[in-house]
């Protein structure tokens, strides 16, 4: 994977989160913007990929094997479920396909603003499962550092941590670790 200026040039993106492989591939504009998020943890993972996430930027489509029922109804969308598989038609605007046994989604959407953003979710919430077995846990939260010292700050969603987040870097000499997960 090569950056031209800020353009990512190819078509994977290979992540190393503590120990867990994840492979990101498709659409280059969105591994563009995912690769930022995720600039950290850049490079393969010793033991190669765990968890695959394809990001094909086209026509949402289900491709369920028959007719089924929606399991839930959320406010992402509707959500069908067959064994190990779990698909989600996020409102005719995107649609997204996980095989738990696999460790392998795909993502479709006309934007690639929704493929980063549903990348990034179904991403983060499969490396949380495989990180979670390794003892390492996930936090929602806001973190800053300032002369050498770092907090964290906790707060259900809507708590202000963004707004936190802000005002330390406009005011303070703070800079920020993190701003959700």
């Amino acid at each position: 994977v090569a950056f031209s200026g800020r353009r990512l040039v190819a078509d994977t993106l290979d992540l190393d989160v503590h120990g867990v492989g994840a492979r990101l591939s498709g659409d280059p504009a969105a591994l563009t913007e995912l690769a930022v998020h995720f600039a950290s943890f850049r490079g393969g993972s010793a033991t190669g990929p765990v968890i695959h996430v394809e990001l094909h930027r086209g026509p949402p489509f289900l491709d369920l094997p028959r007719r089924l029922a929606a399991d839930q109804i959320v406010d992402r969308g509707l959500v069908y479920n067959l064994g190990e598989i779990t698909w989600v038609d996020h409102h005719g605007h995107a649609s997204s396909r996980y095989d738990f046994a696999r460790e392998h989604g795909a993502i479709h959407a006309p934007r690639v603003e929704d493929l980063i953003e549903l990348g990034y979710l179904m991403l983060h919430s499969r490396l949380g499962v495989h990180l979670e077995r390794r003892g390492l846990f996930r936090l929602h939260c806001m973190g800053v550092v300032a002369n050498g010292k770092a907090a964290l700050v906790l707060a259900p969603s809507g708590g202000g941590k963004s707004r936190l987040a802000l005002a330390a870097l406009t005011h303070t000499d703070a800079a920020l670790l993190g701003d959700d997960l």
